[in-house]
Formats: C-alpha cells, sequence, structure tokens
C-alpha cells in the first residue's frame, strides 16, 4: 500500500525540504539485520541500513571532500557545492580491504581522466581502512505509476515513493544470504579450466542453435517446393504448394493444358 510522505515524494518540497533526519528508527532494523547477516570479526556489520540524506553514514570521500552517496540534487551555497541525498532507505554491503584490492579493483575505479583538460583526478582516494558500504538494495513503494514493481527504469534505479523499512525487505535479505550460502565455490569463483569449459559450451550451443536454423531452413524449403519436382504446372514454381484449383489458375493455363504438361508436353510459347 502506498504511504507516500509529501516531503519526500515531490521534487520540489524534496529541494525546499533539504537533507532530514531518518523519519524512522533505524536502531530495532539494523538489529535484525545484525541478526540474520552477522557481524565481521572487528565488529562491524556486514548488512546495514541508512537514510540516504544521512550525511554521517550515507556518504564517501570524492575528490578530497565528504559528499552524499546518493545525490538527488546539488545546489551551490557560500561558493560550495551541496548535496541533498535521495529520501529512501538503503540496504547497504560491507566490502573488506582484501575483496577491495582483489584484481586492482579499488585502484581501477579510483581515478577519472578529465578529457578537457587531460588531467587524471583522483575521485575516491585510497581505500578506506574500515572497509566501504555499497548500496544492495534500495527500499520504496513499486507500482503502476512507476514501474510496475519491476524496480528498474530505463537501466536505472527507481526511486518509486517514499516507504519505511518492513519486515517484506528483511525476508528478501534472508533470501539474498539463502542464494549466496547455496552457491558451490565453482559459482562464486570459477576455475580458469571451468571458465574454459563453460565458453566451449556457449561456443557449442550456438553453434548448434546455427545447424538446427539451418536443418529448419530446408525442411521448410522441403516441405513448401517438393510437390514442383513432380510436376511440370508452372503454378507451384510461383506460388509454392498453393495451386489454384477449377477452371482457372495463376498460370493461365486450364486444366486439361495442366494435366497434359503434368504428361510431358510444354506450355504453349515454352
Amino acid at each position: 500500500m502506498r504511504t507516500s510522505h509529501h516531503i519526500f515524494d515531490v521534487e520540489s518540497e524534496i529541494v525546499k525540504a533539504r537533507n532530514q533526519d531518518s523519519p524512522v528508527s533505524l536502531k530495532p532494523w539494523q538489529d535484525r539485520l545484525d541478526r540474520i547477516a552477522g557481524l565481521t570479526v572487528d565488529g562491524k556489520s556486514k548488512l546495514r541500513i541508512v537514510w540516504g540524506q544521512d550525511f554521517n553514514l550515507a556518504s564517501m570521500i570524492s575528490c578530497g571532500k565528504r559528499r552524499l552517496k546518493y545525490p538527488f540534487w546539488r545546489y551551490e551555497e557560500g561558493g560550495e557545492i551541496r548535496d541533498i541525498g535521495v529520501p529512501r532507505f538503503y540496504v547497504e554491503e560491507l566490502h573488506l580491504n582484501l575483496e577491495l584490492q582483489q584484481k586492482d579493483g579499488w585502484e581501477r575505479a579510483r581515478y577519472y581522466w578529465d578529457e578537457e583538460t587531460g588531467e587524471k583526478i583522483d575521485v575516491l582516494g585510497p581505500i578506506p581502512p574500515e572497509g566501504f558500504y555499497t548500496a544492495l538494495f534500495l527500499i520504496a513503494h513499486h507500482d503502476s505509476l512507476c514501474c510496475d514493481g519491476k524496480g528498474i527504469v530505463k537501466h536505472e534505479p527507481c526511486l518509486g515513493s517514499y516507504r519505511p523499512p518492513a519486515d517484506s525487505d528483511l525476508q528478501r535479505v534472508h533470501r539474498m544470504k539463502w542464494r549466496r550460502d547455496q552457491a558451490s565455490n565453482d559459482d562464486n569463483a570459477p576455475s580458469e579450466s571451468l571458465l574454459r569449459k563453460r565458453a566451449a559450451d556457449m561456443t557449442e550451443q550456438r553453434d548448434e542453435k546455427w545447424r538446427q536454423g539451418v536443418r529448419n531452413a530446408i525442411d521448410d524449403y522441403v516441405k513448401t517446393r517438393s510437390h514442383s519436382w513432380t510436376t511440370l504446372d508452372p503454378t507451384p514454381y510461383s506460388w509454392g504448394k498453393y495451386h489454384f484449383i477449377g477452371g482457372h489458375n495463376r498460370s493461365g493455363l486450364q486444366p486439361k493444358e495442366t494435366n497434359a504438361n503434368s504428361s510431358g508436353s510444354a506450355p504453349n510459347g515454352a
């Protein structure tokens, strides 16, 4: 059921209201998330719930300054660019340093090349020692007025309308955790040999699909043209298997002429 909040769902009101405190106490929800997902060895929540306008939690270092992770609007004040966050709740997942270091993932995302100046800009800075939280999903009400419940509009997350956290969000986390726990090591970190086998399987499936397409084309040709191999009536040659019967046909021949042709005589003018 839609529980729209006027300053969280109307763009002009969001901009006018700026960043608001969370309308819901998140501690009970965080406690329940911790029971589902657990804590790291040093006591950090593996999953956490944050309010998108909370500058303390829902923020990150960007170009040397702390900025909101989920900006809805930006404005200038006192010569500074300031953020208004998305007025939605987010469930976030923690990525520890070892994960962020894998295959230089953080370093590859860290820098941005300015095409106009050719300058290399350090956007993210070094890996945060406490790890980094990324959005797992946002909490919103979706219906036919926005995205028909898909949660996506034109390949972008749909903000839907405001709603507070609910038990259904925790059930979603349960399902996601179960699927992850059930995944094998091959699913999470496939070996080189497994990757080669999957590539070979995909190639074979592609080739089989092509061969089946060729077979279907041949079958279709035989079904629609084979009758022309046993008759001299020009109608099947031009009109496939569909003969015009009775006193007329599209070849202009009378039935007696068609019968004569099928006996080996060529049509007049041939």
